[in-house]
C-alpha cells in the first residue's frame, strides 16, 4: 500500500511539471507585441482622477490629459482634438475624417481647435461657433492671442499680396495671423501691377466664415472671406475686427469710397451678398 501511494504521488509531481512546462511555453509564445506594450508604456504613471475633459482626434472623451497620453502610449498618433467632451457624435451630428495634423485656430467662443476641420466638427453643436483667429487663442506669457502682438514702427514697407502696403514685415505678419494667405508680393510700396493682379474677380481664398470689417470708423460684416478680400484690395484702410461688433441680422451697405493710391473707386455693394448694386 505503501510503494503505491508513493507511485501515485510521483505521478502528480510529473503532471503538475508538465503543466507547468506547458504555461511557459504558452507564455514565451506570446506576441512580441505585447512584450513592447509593456516596455513602452511602462514608464507611465497612475493618471490622477482630477475631471478636466478633453476629446481625443479618435473622438473620445479622456477625463484628462493623462489618460489620453496613456492611450497614445498603445495606440499612436492620437493628440487632443479640443478640450471638454466629444458630443457632436452623441447629438447625431456627421463624422468629419479629420486629420490630427497640427494648425491651431481659435474659435469665436474663444477655444483652441486642433485644425479647420475640428473646429467645424463642433459646429455641428455651435452653429454660430466662427473662426476668430487662425492662431491659438492663448499664448504663454498671458497674452489673448499671437494676433495681439506688438510691431515696431520702423519704415521697411512690404507689399503684400492683398495689395496692401505694410510699414514693415512685421505688420504684414500681424494682419496675417487673423487671416492667412498674406504674403509678400514684392519689397517696397505697392505698385499698380500688384494692384491690378489682386484686385481680380477670382478668390483662391476659402469661404469659411463671415468677416467683419472696419474702415474709417464704419463696421461692416463680409460674407466670407473671398467677399473681404476683394474689398480690402480696393479699400486697404479695412482691417478685420472681432466678429461680435458686427450685427449680422441687416446687410450693410459700403458707400463710394476713393483710396488715395489708385484711381479706382469701391462701387457701392450689398456686403453680405456679395453682390453689385
Amino acid at each position: 500500500m505503501v510503494r503505491r501511494g508513493s507511485g501515485l504521488a510521483v505521478v502528480m509531481v510529473v503532471i503538475v511539471m508538465m503543466v507547468i512546462v506547458m504555461m511557459v511555453k504558452a507564455t514565451n509564445a506570446a506576441p512580441e507585441t505585447s512584450v513592447d506594450i509593456l516596455v513602452g508604456c511602462g514608464w507611465m504613471e497612475e493618471c490622477s482622477h482630477d475631471h478636466d475633459p478633453v476629446c481625443g482626434t479618435d473622438n473620445i472623451t479622456y477625463k484628462n490629459m493623462c489618460f489620453l497620453v496613456r492611450a497614445n502610449c498603445t495606440s499612436r498618433n492620437l493628440h487632443i482634438a479640443i478640450r471638454g467632451k466629444c458630443t457632436a457624435e452623441a447629438a447625431g451630428c456627421p463624422t468629419f475624417n479629420c486629420s490630427s495634423e497640427s494648425s491651431p485656430v481659435c474659435g469665436s467662443d474663444n477655444r483652441t481647435y486642433i485644425n479647420v476641420c475640428w473646429l467645424h466638427h463642433a459646429k455641428c453643436l455651435k452653429p454660430d461657433l466662427l473662426v476668430k483667429f487662425y492662431t491659438p487663442c492663448e499664448v504663454p506669457g498671458g497674452e489673448d492671442g499671437r494676433c495681439e502682438k506688438k510691431c515696431p514702427m520702423s519704415s521697411q514697407p512690404v507689399c503684400g499680396t492683398d495689395n496692401i502696403t505694410y510699414k514693415n514685415y512685421c505688420l504684414l505678419t500681424k494682419a496675417n495671423c487673423i487671416h492667412r494667405n498674406i504674403t509678400v508680393a514684392i519689397r517696397g510700396e505697392c505698385l499698380g501691377k500688384i494692384h491690378n493682379k489682386y484686385c481680380s474677380k477670382k478668390c483662391n481664398y476659402p469661404n469659411l466664415s463671415p468677416i467683419c470689417a472696419s474702415s474709417e470708423g464704419s463696421i461692416n460684416l463680409y460674407k466670407d472671406y473671398c467677399t473681404f478680400s476683394k474689398a480690402k484690395c480696393l479699400n486697404p484702410s479695412l482691417l478685420p475686427v472681432d466678429i461680435s461688433l458686427c450685427a449680422a441680422e441687416q446687410p450693410k451697405v459700403v458707400p463710394k469710397t476713393s483710396h488715395p493710391d489708385n484711381n479706382s473707386l469701391q462701387e457701392r455693394m450689398v456686403i453680405f451678398s456679395g453682390n453689385p448694386l
